[in-house]
């Protein structure tokens, strides 16, 4: 028969331990550093995110410090000391391997688990648990040690059946989140009603649905600001009521949420508040234009400031009173008018901005000069319009040097510049770039080659990637490239998750002086911070319809270095070879050629019935030239019957006596690619339900028929590091049933 627990010393009694790491044996042992309120530790209930693991009226700042497949710390810092205390959330090689540990106690601390039902699960020693089951962390609630409500104290077996699921989906506790899990990749994360810590434990309100892992960057979602309850994440994983979010960062890694800017109040952004840019003043001063859909869904154009331009944060904006400052010109549709840039400078001194519009299906960009952004006046003509391309969404006007590598500031120009006018088209929902030369005078641009003009030509990732922006960036004087990840599954199951979409890494811009022809991307350096382990792989040769496994230990978090190496005598021995291929209508990674594909297969099970490859396929015409193509299959990335599995791809420049390259950054459910040092860009989203943590493995392939590849690479883990902010993104779990 159980025993009663009636209070804390009575679970150490039973157990016949000293320490039991729960959240008010962290608490405890944090009051040696900040006087926290005796008993009142689940006042404010629930925490958002797992990154916050405890909570207090007192504040306490929890940063996330590491993500990795067999263990995520997290560093709490009590407010007012240096001292930090990390807490070890462990996975081990099963499902159900979970548990809690600390740096306070000794290592031979106990682990205790509260079930559901107010029951104490079994106890181990950590040193017992590594490698051996453990049953799923449930939930600990902290008023188990604080009310007088009597618990009992018994075994439980019941972890991989479906009551448990269901179980965890409705369970109890009143302070922090459930993780639990099945497959190793997607987790269950719920949220808990507050209760009085003399009540006994209250249920979890509305059993929270189930969420798949985003990654540990900023993701930006619409918010619904009039919903509290559950509502809140359903809404906000669909289109609609579309508010400003607001977050923070030093380093663009790491980033703090801030309350949301701007909510759609106003008659002029009553149905929206679209995309907008900031323009920095003189004297540090600050603006914002942004779109805004009228209560007659009629887009016009409006201006914002902050409150407070001494706030380093700039948390709190104002909306000018005479909003909206522009409206749709005549012969624009009042929906086809939106998204104005940044400003820059006119040779009279003049600020000018440019608007996505369109004529018919000419997709245009007008230009408006202005003092105060208050009044503007409308040029005659447009700075760019391509016919055929539709509606231009996101235009983005900068210069890039043709001579220095340093970014630009946008009002740069002059004879060693040229001028990117990048457009995401509407029609088919991509980012498109085209290099030329703008004319300050009549404030027209013209391309440099036009048949790779705007929305017909170069475009700034080939894959899952849409609605970008720049800024530069004055303190490390570089351009920054933000965009868009939308998903790829269906709308149900973004409801499910309570998210959808995310920003990839920010990446770095500059013209390729090697070509003089496109522009590189990059990720961001800060990007390496996050870098642990390596191992490096030299001249690996990889024969025809080989493949060949990496030992990388779990595959989930990567950042890889790679170059192919293909004999040349060999590529000039082999005569006409594909010369019509494309990655995009082609077979795949599974079409065979003389000279491809070749290269990385990333989260792919051992049995490779998942796998994304990312590859190159050399094709070779009648007369001798080669055409390099860049591509990802999707195609069998995911067993997932609801997800969009395309391949994506293009061809990317290589010059004389250049090596193949890829970097691929692998973050376990976003693929981000870059060929030939930043040339081409494939970004992906995929869903893998088996290639996932330690069965997420590494391979080199090749399905040529006629070469052998030798392949040099650096693999390196990365994972979350501790930020210099509080990082508080929220991070999303999913069961699989």
């Amino acid at each position: 028969m159980a025993a009663a627990v009636r209070n804390k010393q009575d679970v150490f009694n039973l157990l016949g331990v000293d320490y039991i790491i729960t959240p008010l044996k962290i608490l405890q042992s944090l009051k040696e550093y900040v006087a926290l309120p005796d008993e009142k530790y689940s006042r404010r209930g629930l925490v958002e995110n797992p990154s916050r693991i405890f909570h207090s009226h007192e504040p306490i700042f929890i940063r996330q410090k590491e993500i990795m497949s067999e263990r995520t710390l997290f560093e709490g810092k009590a407010n007012g000391s240096d001292t930090n205390h990390v807490i070890k959330f462990v996975e081990l090689q099963k499902w159900d391997q979970y548990s809690f540990s600390s740096a306070m106690g000794p290592a031979s601390v106990e682990l205790v688990t509260i079930g559901m039902d107010g029951y104490i699960n079994q106890a181990k020693p950590v040193e017992e648990l590594f490698g051996k089951i453990w049953p799923p962390p449930n939930f600990w609630p902290l008023n188990t040690f604080m009310g007088n409500s009597p618990y009992s104290l018994k075994q439980s077996s019941r972890y991989s059946d479906k009551t448990t699921l269901s179980t965890l989906a409705y369970g109890t506790g009143n302070l922090l989140q459930l993780i639990a899990s099945r497959d190793g990749v997607q987790y269950a994360q719920f949220e808990s009603n507050a209760v009085d810590h003399h009540d006994h434990v209250g249920a979890w309100g509305g059993g929270r649905c189930l969420h798949q892992v985003a990654r540990p960057f900023f993701r930006c979602t619409a918010v619904s600001v009039d919903q509290k309850d559950v509502g809140l994440a359903k809404n906000a994983a669909v289109w609609g009521n579309i508010v400003w979010g607001h977050a923070v960062s030093r380093d663009l890694i790491h980033w703090q949420h801030l309350p949301v800017a701007m909510v759609a109040d106003q008659w002029y952004d009553i149905n929206g508040v679209w995309t907008g840019s900031a323009t920095i003043l003189p004297y540090d001063n600050l603006v914002m234009l942004y779109t805004g859909s009228t209560n007659e869904s009629v887009q016009v154009q409006n201006l914002a400031y902050p409150a407070d331009p001494s706030d380093p944060l700039l948390r709190k904006w104002v909306k000018y009173e005479g909003n909206p400052v522009l409206i749709p010109p005549p012969g624009i549709a009042k929906k086809d008018f939106r998204d104005p840039t940044t400003a820059w400078t006119t040779p009279e001194g003049m600020w000018r901005i440019t608007i996505g519009s369109k004529v018919n299906k000419t997709g245009i960009s007008l230009v408006y000069d202005t003092i105060d952004f208050k009044n503007f006046e409308l040029l005659e003509g447009v700075l760019h319009g391509v016919p055929g391309t539709g509606m231009w969404e996101c235009v983005d006007f900068y210069p890039v040097s043709k001579i220095a590598e340093n970014g630009l500031d946008t009002s740069e120009n002059g004879p060693a510049v040229k001028h990117v006018l990048k457009s995401s088209l509407d029609d088919d929902r991509n980012d498109y770039y085209a290099l030329g030369t703008y004319d300050a005078t009549t404030g027209k641009w013209v391309p440099d080659n036009p048949i790779i003009d705007v929305g017909i030509g170069l475009r700034y990732d080939y894959g899952n990637f849409y609605a970008s922006k720049t800024f530069y960036d004055q303190e490390k004087k570089r351009r920054v490239l933000w965009a868009w990840i939308t998903e790829s599954d269906s709308e149900a199951a973004d409801i499910c998750k309570g998210w959808a979409s995310l920003q990839p890494i920010p990446r770095t811009i500059k013209f390729d002086k090697k070509t003089g022809s496109n522009i590189i991307t990059w990720p961001v350096a800060e990007v390496e911070n996050l870098r642990l382990d390596s191992k490096e792989f030299d001249k690996v040769v990889v024969k025809p319809g080989t493949v060949v496994p990496l030992e990388v230990g779990s595959a989930t978090q990567l950042d890889i270095m790679a170059e192919f190496e293909v004999d040349p005598k060999v590529l000039e021995r082999i005569d006409g070879s594909n010369s019509t291929y494309d990655c995009r209508s082609g077979g795949g990674s599974a079409e065979r050629g003389a000279l491809g594909p070749f290269g990385l297969m990333v989260l792919t099970d051992s049995g490779l019935s998942e796998q994304t490859p990312i590859y190159f396929y050399i094709a070779k015409d009648a007369t001798g030239n080669f055409n390099t193509h860049f591509c990802n299959d999707l195609t069998r990335s995911s067993e997932a019957t609801d997800v969009r599995k395309l391949i994506y791809g293009s061809t990317v420049p290589v010059l004389q006596g250049e090596k193949l390259t890829i970097r691929t950054l692998v973050d376990h459910s976003i693929v981000e690619s870059f060929a030939q040092g930043g040339r081409a860009a494939i970004t992906s989203r995929v869903y893998p339900t088996k290639a996932i943590y330690e069965d997420a493995k590494l391979y080199l392939f090749n399905n040529a028929t006629d070469i052998s590849v030798t392949a040099t690479f650096l693999v390196n883990g990365f994972v979350i590091r501790r930020s210099s902010i509080a990082t508080t993104v929220k991070l999303c779990f999913t069961i699989l049933k």
